[in-house]
């Protein structure tokens, strides 16, 4: 519409409107000989990403005349930027009259009101989603806490009483399931309301063998290698490092489904005071309209399969911890994210007490509403207390 509108009221310039993907791919109209800089220096945010409302409007870049009387006609770059995000560049084919540039600066002017308002509508559209999801992840936390529970406590008691490695395995990896759903669950809930969670000292070699076993469950086609330092301990909350650690492989294993050889390597250093977790493939690379919106909600380039939901949470998660998710490269060779996170020291083992012999034994009454729940408690308690259960609280 902006090039149609320019074309018609100033024909004689030769417009060009090139959109953002256009000019990330390095496609240009043929003719137009502006350099790189200049274009970057068109494109350089107008005001702060955060205040899309600033009505400043940026400064044309004139390019093909070293003089600056107004009598003389120049080239005019001008780049269509709200806040941080770059919408496009608009050229000219042929020197503008310095008397036409006010004319070519009120149809400007209207153009970027019009994108500032677009962005405006889409954050607001975005936080309504946020806030629907917020609401709708309360609601299903609250549904879900007594079934998951019961699960929990019940596998806790079979992985004790089952004996055969294999079976107490499959119990193992089916309670660690249910452990990241309640915590996917609870997170989602946390940040609709910006809450924080408990951190402690987790070590790092073993949360991600966890991670890794799940997601090659779910993909075998890839290989993953393990490199780095060993023996590393963070300060977080394990639930939701786990998660993001997952989601980076679950989305590199989906970016290798077309390598005939999908590789995904996670490396694991310590830097300074912080700990690193790279996550790269050898895949096709993330597509440059993608790539500008990567950790933005519901932004994905798996079309129906994915809900742009993924690497939004995770930075957040980790943003909640003092961390942070990076992207660090992509290409068509390949991807690579980087997660970063407070070190711990590793802690020291310390004794159980054992009780005392003679104690008496101990007597447990247990009320809930549940009738599953108060059964799996009694089953856990029981080996420890003489419990007695009931769902009537008279």
């Amino acid at each position: 519409l902006l090039e149609r509108a320019l074309a018609v009221s100033l024909p004689e310039y030769g417009w060009h409107v090139i959109a953002a993907p256009e000019l990330d791919a390095g496609r240009l109209p043929k003719g137009v000989g502006i350099p790189p800089e200049e274009l970057e220096r068109a494109l350089a945010p107008a005001a702060g990403p955060d205040d899309p409302s600033d009505d400043t409007l940026p400064d044309f870049v004139t390019h093909g005349s070293a003089s600056t009387a107004p009598e003389r006609s120049r080239r005019v770059v001008f780049g269509l930027v709200v806040g941080a995000e770059r919408f496009g560049v608009v050229l000219t084919a042929q020197p503008v009259r310095a008397a036409d540039v006010r004319h070519v600066e009120v149809l400007l002017r209207t153009a970027l009101a019009a994108l500032r308002s677009l962005t405006l509508a889409h954050a607001s559209l975005t936080n309504e989603k946020l806030a629907v999801l917020g609401r709708l992840a309360a609601t299903v936390a609250h549904e879900m806490n007594n079934p998951l529970a019961n699960m929990l406590m019940n596998l806790h008691m079979l992985s004790e009483e089952v004996r055969d490695t294999e079976q107490r395995s499959m119990i193992d990896d089916a309670r660690a399931g249910a452990e990241r759903l309640a915590a996917i669950v609870r997170d989602l809930s946390s940040i609709s309301r910006g809450g924080s969670s408990p951190v402690s000292v987790v070590d790092l070699d073993a949360l991600i063998a966890g991670q890794v076993k799940v997601a090659a469950a779910r993909s075998s086609r890839a290989s993953v290698v393990r490199e780095g330092d060993v023996g590393l301990h963070v300060l977080c909350d394990r639930g939701r490092v786990e998660q993001a650690v997952l989601n980076l492989l679950v989305n590199a294993m989906d970016a290798t489904e077309t390598r005939e050889r999908a590789l995904v390597t996670v490396r694991t250093s310590a830097h300074e005071s912080d700990v690193l977790v790279s996550v790269t493939d050898n895949g096709v690379g993330i597509p440059a309209a993608i790539r500008r919106k990567l950790f933005e909600p519901f932004a994905t380039s798996k079309g129906q399969r994915g809900t742009g939901l993924g690497l939004f949470l995770s930075r957040s998660l980790m943003q909640a911890q003092h961390g942070d998710l990076v992207l660090d490269q992509t290409g068509p060779e390949g991807t690579s994210f980087t997660i970063r996170l407070p070190a711990a020291r590793a802690p020291e083992a310390t004794a159980v007490p054992s009780e005392p012999p003679g104690t008496r034994r101990r007597r447990v009454l247990v009320i809930d509403d549940d009738e599953a729940i108060v059964r799996a408690v009694e089953r856990l308690l029981s080996r420890h207390a003489d419990v007695t259960g009931t769902s009537r609280a008279r």
